[in-house]
């Protein structure tokens, strides 16, 4: 488990929450919001563990009794709700049920420490039932509650839920830091590092090492087709079309027509800016500068907007052939 000192890339997160720490005071509710993968529970816990130290300051010191208790996961004044499948529904939601326990939970005096903190992680999946139970504990916390709700997306949550939370927002993390975790954190090698930095697009806890392999194909494919174009090789171009038509797997054609947009992207920035410090596939930008000098600014925003509509193509479930020969075709005549 991580310590606030360890959490890598979101200063403005941790500036606020520090604050709060002793001798200062936290606010009764937060909402950490922000992409999937970029720490936001990893940082509630951590927050959580130094609320809770027994020696205060700013972070937790890891060796206390409240401090293992929370990194062993039995802190009785430590509250953990996540989404779950109950009964039978048929996908993982936090319901109303979830929310009157944390509700009885909260209504008692906290066993151990001065304060309950209370973590709803994926509050995105929270049904409108359960968000109108906590809206009147958001109101009214009891007594010493520090409650945080984790959501990817802000918009999902009911505004009256919002309008009574503090907000921290998490971005992205920096490349550099992405593959200082990886290598730091999970023991990756150097070059695997780099190129989950830049797949994750600064997200590492949204990608598993076992994605790797097939996203760096994806990706491989998607810099072969774009070669394709800048050259005129249609023969070639239909080849890698014809065989993600024939794969079993038709997820692989979406995933290389992802790539072809954000390859695009990254051409059109370093032709923009005249350099590669704002491009995503950082660990191969050597072969988007080469790129990027084969094909004109003008001809990457059409295959910009072109590959967006290849994109939405196969939402209607047009085969890949179909969709990604149309995309070929579309690029060579302009």
């Amino acid at each position: 488990m991580l310590r606030l000192s360890q959490i890598m890339g979101q200063e403005n997160a941790l500036k606020t929450l520090k604050a709060a720490l002793p001798p200062g005071q936290p606010a009764h509710s937060y909402l950490f919001t922000g992409p999937d993968g970029v720490g936001k529970r990893s940082t509630a816990l951590a927050w959580a563990q130094a609320l809770f130290c027994a020696h205060g300051g700013g972070d937790a010191c890891g060796s206390c009794k409240p401090c293992v208790k929370v990194e062993k996961g039995n802190h009785p004044d430590l509250i953990l709700v996540k989404p779950e499948i109950r009964e039978k529904k048929v996908k993982e939601e936090i319901d109303i049920d979830h929310v009157r326990d944390l509700i009885g939970r909260l209504s008692y005096r906290p066993y151990e420490s001065q304060r309950i903190v209370a973590i709803v992680d994926g509050a995105d999946s929270m049904n409108v039932p359960a968000a109108n139970a906590l809206l009147k504990t958001l109101e009214e916390p009891p007594g010493e509650t520090v409650i945080i709700i984790i959501a990817s997306n802000m918009d999902s949550l009911l505004p009256t839920v919002v309008s009574r939370l503090r907000t921290v927002r998490f971005a992205p993390l920096p490349y550099g830091a992405v593959v200082e975790i990886l290598r730091s954190q999970r023991g990756m090698s150097a070059e695997d590092a780099k190129t989950m930095a830049a797949l994750s697009k600064g997200a590492p806890g949204s990608l598993g090492e076992e994605a790797l392999p097939v996203l760096r194909q994806d990706r491989a494919r998607a810099m072969e087709f774009i070669s394709f174009v800048a050259d005129a090789r249609g023969a070639e171009a239909f080849r890698l079309a014809t065989e993600l038509d024939k794969s079993a797997d038709k997820g692989r054609a979406d995933g290389t027509l992802d790539m072809i947009r954000e390859i695009v992207r990254d051409i059109i920035s370093i032709k923009v800016r005249r350099g590669c410090d704002k491009v995503i596939n950082m660990d191969v930008s050597e072969e988007l500068e080469k790129l990027s000098g084969r094909l004109t600014q003008r001809k990457l925003m059409m295959a910009y907007d072109a590959a967006v509509n290849a994109a939405h193509m196969r939402k209607w479930n047009i085969n890949p052939l179909l969709t990604m020969g149309l995309l070929y075709q579309e690029l060579k005549e302009r």
